[in-house]
């Protein structure tokens, strides 16, 4: 699994699809690694929070009562469609905490990474 993390990272980085960093890659690389702990660990903390019974595994329906707790709306039915679509799964399934998690800091790096190339690199 960590593996996996690594190679989807890179490979959000390798903008040229060259399979290797050149140096603005590279810079983005580090400018991204100092806050992907960071980033990683609030996005697990927020997945324990949403794993109501602490099975490593969460539904919409766990994700619609933290939603609830925190004052937000529950998820729409495009939402949760899209949501489960990511996941690979069916709206009745439960997602794994990791693979969710995991999936959350791709987004947030991804997004991270365009902020950097659209303030950094012309």
């Amino acid at each position: 699994e960590g593996l996996h993390f690594v190679g989807l990272v890179f490979g959000l980085l390798d903008l040229d699809m060259s399979g290797a960093l050149d140096f603005k890659e590279f810079a983005a690389f580090c400018a991204v690694s100092i806050a992907l702990q960071d980033i990683h660990h609030q996005i697990a903390r927020f997945a324990d929070f949403v794993d109501d019974n602490h099975n490593l595994f969460v539904d919409l329906d766990e994700i619609d009562l933290a939603l609830e707790y925190l004052g937000e709306d529950h998820l729409s039915p495009s939402d949760r469609e899209a949501l489960a679509s990511l996941m690979g799964e069916h709206e009745d399934e439960e997602f794994s905490v990791l693979e969710l998690t995991n999936l959350i800091t791709v987004a947030k790096i991804t997004s991270l990474v365009e902020d950097y190339h659209l303030s950094h690199i012309k």
